[in-house]
């Protein structure tokens, strides 16, 4: 007996190292070149006038009439109406409730508080010249009631470390910019340019402070920053200039200083990343990797894969990396 069939979607495989995306020059990445460069729609819930269950004029419903333009006709009457049968019969409902009579709910809102009682005011009140006023805001048995709202903040799912379903695939240590998309059976297709052009954070963000747990002292600050010939009004933040920042960001290389200022243990294992490195993209057809020297992904010490961001809640717009 043969198997359930399975379908598999007509993609070419991508041979790794994948082509390179252009991404169009945004002003977001001005900081990040080197010398020698379906709208999200966030989880939000629906509201009240939404749903099918608030009208009968939704589908496979009768067209209302002119006298009942909200009433559906009742399914079990013969005559037709709209209203209930002639003759319904009445079910005795228990009561689930073997309890005492459940309290008056108290009221919530200062609107729905009773009204306040007046008191005479005494005919001897001359006698008491400081007598202090009636504090008419503390005689109501409650306090007002109001209602905050607060604003949820959601990342791309592409940018999400949190969403089990992320099938981003961004290879840090890669010679260039190639996102790309898991879809199954060991095969993957580049990220389309409408994807990279959807907003990264909802709502709308201006700049993002990124740092990684294995490089704190090594932040990525993504500023607006404009090029000539671009409007001085800073744009929202795109998917694709969070990735091609935190990737431009990872091909710089590290200065004398900071080499110099690393210990014994971490020199040692900076260089045997960056050996690693040079010998993976050297058998893949870039030999002179060597030549760039020692770059801030092989302060990653072989985690090179951007698995996504997390936000910290310190502060707006401070997200930490994910890296595996």
């Amino acid at each position: 007996m043969s198997g359930p069939f399975v379908y598999v979607p007509p993609v070419n495989p991508v041979n790794y190292p994948p082509s390179p995306v252009h991404y169009h020059n945004s002003p977001y990445l001005a900081s990040f070149y080197t010398d020698p460069n379906s709208p999200f729609i966030p989880p939000l819930s629906l509201s009240g006038n939404a749903s099918p269950y608030q009208s009968p004029n939704t589908l496979n419903s009768p067209l209302p009439t002119v006298l009942t333009p909200n009433a559906v006709p009742f399914p079990a009457s013969s005559s037709g109406s709209a209203f209930a049968p002639e003759n319904p019969w009445n079910r005795e409902r228990r009561v689930s409730w073997n309890g005492s009579v459940a309290a008056p709910t108290v009221p919530n809102s200062s609107w729905l508080q009773p009204p306040m009682y007046h008191y005479r005011r005494r005919s001897d009140a001359a006698a008491f010249p400081f007598q202090q006023p009636v504090d008419w805001t503390s005689l109501s048995p409650y306090a007002p009631y109001r209602t905050e709202l607060v604003q949820q903040s959601f990342i791309h799912p592409l940018l999400n470390a949190e969403d089990r379903r992320n099938d981003l695939i961004l290879d840090m240590s890669c010679p260039s910019f190639a996102p790309m998309r898991n879809i199954g059976n060991n095969q993957t297709a580049p990220i389309t340019p409408e994807e990279l052009n959807q907003l990264a954070f909802y709502p709308q963000a201006y700049g993002a402070h990124i740092y990684c747990e294995l490089i704190p002292d090594l932040p990525i600050d993504i500023r607006y920053r404009p090029l000539p010939g671009y409007s001085p009004i800073a744009p929202p933040l795109k998917v694709g200039d969070i990735l091609a920042a935190i990737w431009n960001d990872m091909q710089l290389g590290i200065s004398q200083e900071m080499w110099a200022s690393l210990d014994e243990n971490r020199e040692l294992m900076i260089s045997r990343a960056y050996t690693k490195r040079c010998k993976i993209w050297a058998s893949r057809g870039f030999p002179s990797m060597r030549n760039a020297g020692v770059k801030k992904v092989d302060c990653l010490l072989g985690k090179v894969f951007f698995r996504g961001l997390v936000p910290t809640g310190d502060e707006a717009n401070t997200l930490r990396m994910i890296v595996a």
